[in-house]
């Protein structure tokens, strides 16, 4: 009897062990595409951003042109009248954050940073110190869609609140990441659905990209695990693309409609709540248009527009304990005069590199910072000046998805 019971202990184990397997292949998860926070939060908070831009206007001329043997033919000249192009990467971290006001759906709408670094690095490989440690940053997301800064209770010049947006974006009053890519029911892991059409079409989309009327694309569920913690986490991927986004460049009159992709990877626990939620996005926008007839038939103006913008976000709730005083009493951050219908302040091209203020490469990396204390820290008493108006520039074009913040180029103007 032993010796059977014995032969049959591996067959047990091997069908149990099969079991357990099916058991995991059959586990469902609802998985969590966005912290959910509330007032008064503490969190910790890094960023980084690449940027990749290109900005080129053309004259195109038309002339007829008589051959040798008599035939004429058309030539076309095409004359570059600007051409600029970006590249470059901030970085960004806050040793400790605190959500002032969220909305109704968890997402933020004001919060307060203490950073701990903040720089960014240009296509010279040149690093810029964009705040030094200890700065007090201030977000709000306005009612008209942008997102207002402040820097030790002042406002910040237009390039550095300009690169701000990049690396500190705030929530959606309408949807937020869950809304838009969550999935519609429990899923195993290897399921796919429909991003959220709908959902997407009341967000914040229509205000930043205008004319859009349809979307279309889908998540994938690809792990379900536990990390070091014994937190189950889940990974989910989503590539969709945005269909009739016609930017309202001046004077066009032909609106080619803009190509915009998106690609989503969001980490973040099953159970929403403290833990650490990672969110990396790439968008991709390119606008090829005509700008303009100089003389209808022989001359007109292109001007083309691309850039990709790539994010990396990492939240760790529930880690900064008791806000510190420099936080808790943060003065209010200014309001800013509203942006003209689809625009935003995200920045779209080049920083002038010539005035770019280069620091030591070798950059030390400040401390990580030690867990919080029960008694607040005393407020800094001088505060830190904003960074100073010598920032490099962006050109920006009018009427780009992005922006709308400095004129168009010069374009010779329309002639009958």
């Amino acid at each position: 009897m032993k010796l059977r019971l014995r032969s049959a202990l591996p067959g047990l184990t091997a069908l149990m062990a099969s079991l357990g397997v099916l058991r995991a292949a059959d586990a469902k998860y609802q998985p969590q595409l966005a912290p959910v926070f509330t007032a008064g939060e503490t969190f910790t908070y890094q960023a980084v951003a690449e940027f990749h831009g290109l900005l080129r206007v053309t004259d195109s001329t038309k002339k007829a042109h008589k051959e040798a043997d008599g035939t004429s033919k058309t030539v076309r000249t095409d004359k570059i009248l600007r051409s600029d192009q970006t590249n470059f990467s901030a970085k960004f971290s806050a040793e400790a954050a605190l959500a002032r006001m969220v909305f109704k759906n968890g997402s933020l709408q004001e919060a307060e940073f203490r950073v701990r670094r903040c720089e960014l690095v240009d296509d010279k490989d040149q690093t810029v110190e964009l705040l030094p440690a200890g700065s007090i940053i201030g977000a709000r997301k306005q009612t008209d869609g942008q997102v207002a800064f402040a820097v030790n209770g002042q406002a910040p010049d237009a390039n550095l609140a300009a690169r701000l947006s990049i690396l500190i974006p705030m929530g959606d009053e309408h949807a937020t990441a869950s809304d838009l890519l969550g999935a519609p029911a429990p899923m195993p892991v290897g399921a796919s659905w429909a991003v959220n059409e709908k959902a997407m079409l009341k967000s914040d989309l229509p205000r930043i990209f205008p004319g859009v009327d349809r979307l279309a694309g889908s998540v994938v569920l690809r792990s379900a695990q536990a990390d070091r913690t014994g937190t189950m986490r889940t990974t989910v991927t989503s590539t969709y693309q945005l269909g009739d986004v016609r930017p309202p460049f001046p004077g066009d009159e032909i609106a080619n409609p803009s190509d915009v992709r998106y690609e989503v990877v969001v980490s973040a626990p099953v159970t929403p709540g403290p833990g650490e939620y990672d969110l990396k996005s790439s968008v991709l926008i390119h606008h090829a248009g005509h700008t303009g007839d100089i003389q209808i038939g022989m001359s007109e103006t292109d001007m083309e527009v691309g850039f990709t913008i790539d994010q990396e976000l990492h939240y760790v709730l529930g880690s900064a304990g008791a806000p510190t005083a420099a936080l808790a009493s943060a003065p209010p951050v200014p309001e800013l005069p509203p942006l003209a219908p689809g625009m935003s302040s995200a920045p779209v091209l080049r920083p002038n590199a010539s005035s770019f203020r280069p620091i030591a490469k070798a950059v030390t990396e400040p401390a990580a910072a030690a867990p919080a204390q029960a008694s607040p820290q005393a407020a800094p008493s001088t505060p830190k000046p904003p960074i100073p108006v010598t920032v490099p520039p962006l050109v920006v074009p009018d009427g780009s998805p992005f922006s709308g913040a400095q004129d168009l180029p010069s374009v010779p103007p329309n002639s009958k």
